[in-house]
């Protein structure tokens, strides 16, 4: 029956778990102090203001030739704004704008910090503000795809792919 299974599962269950129960007495020996050290903050601060080791690192930066292939593809892209104006297809223009060119902002931060590790303050300075012409024009792309104008999205088009090329004769010179 139930009830003659509960007490003897029971009774088999009651010795474990009393030898669990019970404690058992310290194995350290009186007096004997922990074998771990605790840190040294005057070591901490010598640590962190030694110089690091750059060879040593997993990330390295933006990798130049990787960022030239996502750019030279965001170009290619950029060209076919105009066919898909004329044939008056404003979901995939803003789609392609969201889409392939969404990494197109990612790609040119990177250049940025290309430039700024390897070249000047003015040349850095440069480059930023023909990243902004360039995302600029981006943005003005979608707004003529809002207004369903097919020339204007082809001139902005245009001149985003005029300015990329700028861009990238700045930062790679």
């Amino acid at each position: 029956s139930r009830r003659s299974f509960f007490e003897q599962s029971g009774r088999f269950l009651l010795l474990p778990a009393a030898s669990i129960a019970v404690s058992f007495p310290a194995n350290a020996k009186y007096g004997e102090g922990t074998s771990m050290e605790l840190p040294s903050y005057i070591d901490y601060l010598i640590e962190k203001n030694t110089a690091a080791n750059d060879s040593n690192a997993l990330y390295k930066g933006a990798d130049p030739a990787t960022v030239l292939r996502r750019l030279a593809e965001s170009e290619r892209r950029l060209g076919e704004i105009g066919e898909l104006a004329e044939k008056k297809k404003w979901s995939e223009i803003n789609g392609l704008i969201t889409g392939p060119l969404g990494t197109l902002g990612s790609s040119m931060s990177q250049v940025v910090s290309i430039a700024s590790a390897s070249g000047t303050a003015k040349k850095t300075k440069q480059v930023e503000q023909a990243v902004k012409k360039v995302k600029a024009d981006v943005f003005a792309i979608g707004q003529e795809a809002s207004r369903k104008s097919a020339e204007g999205c082809t001139q902005e088009a245009q001149l985003a792919s005029k300015d990329l090329k700028i861009l990238l004769e700045i930062a790679f010179e």
